[in-house]
């Protein structure tokens, strides 16, 4: 649960317009703990002592004093503040905590390195009094002053507005800002006795870059078919290697060989694909940037399919403790089917007693269209299946030509749906209180709640689990979504 309102996945919002993103219960405790330490560190024992021969004011020993105790903090957390933001995290393995999650601490992290970093400026600037221009010239200042500045800079550019308003600028300001800092810093106490924090610090960035590429090159650059599907997602189907092993609910960064945009990796949650083991399928949801691109590219295509070679870093993440609930209980809304279908169907392709069950909701049936044929494939498994499609007519269109349009696909996609004679489909939004309390009196023994899907949805749906608890039997809620921009 969020540590102070319902909203999780929603960022908080003033007048429209998103301001911050509310950590957990556990990211608070662990960001407070650390607050705690940190403040703790750097005010213990600092005493004035009358006979003080270097400085010439008690301020300006005390300023002393603090500057050189902030510094040392500072460069004592550079290396948690680059392991946190890394995709090869050792920690992630070691604690199962996702991506997200060490996003915000990463966040949090570099909001008290620059805390501290201001602190040490101010007090070296107290400490200065009477010579400051001579100090000022002096180059490990020099390299200090552009550091901080760099880390003042990422403080305003990585603000959730600004990220969300173009990620793809934020990133490359962001990665150029910390190479400053970073680089600034190493410069600044190169001469002082704290050199080797900023050897970690580096040693952490470059083995992560390095097992990136790795990833990268293991997999191979193969050619793949991207299809524009329904109009509003990308169908990309790839060959992997054969020790290539998919992870249920995981997700792949993708790189889309193009001159535009080779160099820019977006994650996208996969499935194996449905007729052969050798191929996995990602389904990206056209948005801004890259996949706006390749949808206009590809929409002008014969058959708006292309073929392209692709890069594919991962698999990350790993599947939910929903495996060991007697009931398992799969909730995706639009593009937040496939995680939730490949580990649903993970469990439902085992010899098990355990109960499955796979809920998607849609807007409209031409949905069905870029997932029809892994819902064809859930044919005679032990999984229930049900659809809810909460606008079953399209009424968006407003000449006639468009109407037309959707009519024939309304009716393709209809046609479709009488095919699937194994799933349900129900019209309508999902009254999620009625289903959360239906789901669990249902269960016998143990149940947990699997979601992916529209931040709102996901909220909604864990304060609703939440607020349902018995002491009778084991509820649990796990989340796919990851929200880390």
């Amino acid at each position: 649960m969020s540590a102070v309102s319902k909203t999780r996945a929603e960022p908080m919002k003033i007048k429209g317009v998103a301001i911050a993103l509310i950590p957990t219960r556990l990211e608070t405790a662990v960001t407070v703990g650390y607050l705690v330490v940190v403040i703790i560190c750097a005010g213990c024992e600092i005493k004035y002592y009358p006979r003080e021969m270097v400085f010439a004011s008690k301020t300006q020993a005390l300023a002393r004093y603090i500057a050189v105790r902030t510094g040392i903090l500072a460069s004592f957390s550079a290396p948690l503040l680059i392991l946190f933001a890394g995709r090869n995290n050792f920690l992630q393995w070691a604690t199962g905590w996702n991506f997200a999650t060490f996003i915000a601490y990463h966040r949090w992290v570099g909001r008290v390195v620059f805390t501290l970093v201001l602190v040490h400026a101010v007090g070296y600037t107290i400490t200065f009094k009477g010579r400051y221009a001579e100090e000022m010239a002096e180059n490990y200042v020099i390299w200090g002053t552009i550091a901080t500045v760099a880390g003042g800079l990422i403080m305003v550019q990585g603000l959730l507005v600004l990220r969300r308003r173009s990620y793809e600028i934020f990133l490359f300001l962001h990665i150029v800002l910390a190479a400053l800092f970073i680089g600034g810093a190493w410069l600044h106490v190169d001469t002082l006795g704290y050199i080797n924090w900023y050897y970690a610090t580096t040693a952490i960035w470059c083995v992560d870059r390095v097992v990136r590429v790795i990833r990268l090159v293991l997999f191979g650059f193969p050619v793949s078919t991207v299809q524009l599907v329904a109009g509003e997602t990308l169908k990309v189907i790839t060959p992997k290697p054969s020790y290539w092993k998919s992870v249920p609910g995981g997700h792949a960064f993708i790189h889309f060989i193009r001159p535009s945009c080779f160099w820019q990796s977006h994650p996208f949650t996969f499935t194996e694909a449905v007729e052969t083991n050798d191929k996995i399928v990602l389904y990206c949801k056209i948005k801004g940037g890259v996949t706006h691109g390749l949808y206009k590219h590809i929409a002008s295509q014969p058959g708006q399919t292309v073929k392209m070679r692709v890069g594919i870093e991962g698999p990350y993440g790993e599947p939910t403790a929903a495996k060991y609930c007697d009931t398992a209980v799969f909730v995706a809304g639009g593009n937040g089917i496939p995680g939730i279908y490949s580990e649903a169907y993970d469990l439902a392709r085992r010899d098990s007693k355990q109960k499955v069950k796979l809920v998607w909701i849609v807007r409209e049936y031409k949905s069905l269209d870029w997932f029809y044929e892994e819902l064809q494939f859930l044919k005679g498994k032990n999984i229930e299946t049900i659809v809810y499609v909460t606008r079953p007519i399209n009424q968006a269109a407003d000449s006639d030509q468009e109407k037309k349009k959707t009519e024939d696909s309304d009716e393709s996609s209809f046609k479709a749906a009488e095919d699937l004679c194994h799933v349900e489909f129900r019209h309508g939004r999902p009254d999620v209180e009625d289903f959360v309390k239906h789901e669990i009196d249902e269960s016998n023994g143990s149940i947990g709640f699997v979601t992916c899907g529209h931040p709102e949805m996901v909220d909604h749906l864990r304060y609703v689990v939440s607020h349902n608890l018995s002491e009778e039997k084991r509820i649990e809620f796990y989340e796919q979504l990851q929200v880390w921009s």
